[in-house]
């Protein structure tokens, strides 16, 4: 059985971006290959400040933007 942030697609090398995403989840059609852009989603409780909500995966198996920056706790007043 398939967790949500683990999928099974690779790149003919098994090359990928990295699938965790720190208080969020990619989409399960996501393809972590480099050039390949995924949607993202926060759980509940967060928000992201980056809109589209999408990751590029780059030639240096990087996100474009941080993962550990993507989704913040939601300030409650």
């Amino acid at each position: 059985m398939l967790t949500p942030n683990i999928l099974p697609f690779s790149g003919p090398d098994g090359q990928q971006c990295p699938y965790y995403i720190p208080r969020g989840d990619l989409s399960l059609a996501c393809i972590r290959e480099p050039g390949h852009t995924c949607s993202f989603t926060c759980d509940e409780g967060y928000r992201t400040s980056i809109s589209p909500t999408t990751l590029t995966c780059g030639s240096d198996l990087e996100w474009n933007h941080n993962p550990e920056n993507l989704c913040q706790g939601m300030n409650i007043t």
